[in-house]
């Protein structure tokens, strides 16, 4: 059985999470980041790194009316 993920940043392992999401907080405002997710199972054996996710993170801008 599933046990848990792990989640690489840039070819880096930033954490783990036992549920199938993952909220990284430590974003720079307008950065763009490569994320790969892992599963392992109850005997620690991983599954092949999945394929790449682009995401990034952009400023909030408000305009006043």
């Amino acid at each position: 059985p599933l046990d848990h993920y792990r989640i690489y940043r840039d070819g880096a392992w930033v954490g783990t999470s036992a549920e199938p999401r993952f909220t990284d907080t430590n974003m720079e405002c307008q950065s763009f980041h490569s994320y790969q997710v892992q599963a392992l199972n109850i005997f620690r054996n991983a599954s092949a790194l999945s394929a790449s996710v682009q995401r990034g993170q952009v400023p909030l801008i408000m305009v006043k009316g």
